[in-house]
């Protein structure tokens, strides 16, 4: 009796195991069927679903996704991209896994990712509804710049509370004493927004601390 012949795969495996493309994760060596003509590996998606894919697919992101995001960020079926926190929604996702993004680097580059329940974009919208809503003018905020889109993370804010937000990030160590920038800009008597654009010019610490607020001559003096 002839026995059948048994191929293994060209690639190793481990070297896929756990990495990461798009929505995709590889947690092993897909099951080949018989009518199969090559190995695949086996990926979980984000939102919990599994598909195999061909390595040269996962590697260079043909594949995105099991087929949710297809399903969830473009579909127009269940009338959410007439939504207004659609845009919104699709831009935090866009922003964690998106590797295209010119802003990926600063979230999903650095491990910033959308919790599993806002994956389902009508459980973010009830998010937000639960806390009111969304003010007009308001954008999408993280209480810790360093932490994930949750619930428990987000809310919405204006840009100025944003913006104290990331200045509350930025430490300052001076004459021996550790502060952040929005603390000094306070003890300094100095609007919080004309010492954070000094950080930002690149002035040294030491004539960010020293130099006064030049104020503008008042020109109706002695008229």
């Amino acid at each position: 009796m002839e026995q059948k012949r048994i191929y293994k795969p060209y690639f190793d495996v481990n070297e896929y195991i756990g990495k990461r493309s798009n929505y995709l994760t590889v947690i092993g060596l897909a099951e080949r069927k018989p009518d199969d003509t090559s190995w695949r590996l086996r990926c979980r998606c984000d939102c919990g679903g599994t598909i195999d894919v061909l390595p040269y697919q996962f590697k260079n992101g043909a594949v995105k996704s099991c087929g949710c995001l297809r399903n969830t960020i473009y579909t127009k079926q269940d009338g959410r991209s007439k939504h207004p926190l659609y845009g919104i929604w699709r831009q935090m996702m866009q922003r964690c896994y998106n590797e295209k993004s010119k802003i990926y680097r600063r979230y999903g580059g650095r491990g910033i990712y959308v919790c599993e329940e806002w994956h389902d974009f009508f459980k973010f919208v009830e998010w937000s509804d639960s806390i009111g809503g969304r003010p007009e003018g308001y954008t999408l905020d993280r209480r810790d710049n360093d932490g994930p889109y949750c619930p428990e993370n987000c809310r919405w804010a204006t840009m100025k509370t944003q913006n104290i937000n990331k200045s509350d990030n930025i430490v300052i160590e001076y004459n021996g004493r550790t502060q952040t920038l929005v603390e000094w800009a306070k003890e300094l008597g100095i609007n919080w927004v004309t010492f954070h654009n000094r950080y930002v010019r690149g002035w040294s610490i030491e004539r960010m601390m020293t130099e006064p607020v030049h104020t503008k001559p008042d020109r109706t003096a002695g008229a």
